[in-house]
């Protein structure tokens, strides 16, 4: 099974993620939108920093 190989696995019991979600009620799913929505500005983030390091003159900056 998958998340006995996961670390401290062994905190979870025989729970599985979904027996957690479905425990945590109506709190997981703001979190789980919070989530998304930290995950797409990272991303999002990184992929500005690349486009802008790449298109800089570095003439220009000085």
């Amino acid at each position: 099974m998958i998340i006995q190989s996961l670390p401290f696995a062994f905190l979870l019991g025989d729970d599985t993620p979904m027996d957690l979600f479905i425990k945590g009620k109506e709190i997981m799913w703001p979190m789980t939108l919070v989530s998304f929505v930290m995950i797409t500005v990272v991303v999002e983030r990184i992929i500005f920093i690349i486009r802008e390091n790449a298109s800089r003159e570095p003439e220009v900056v000085e």
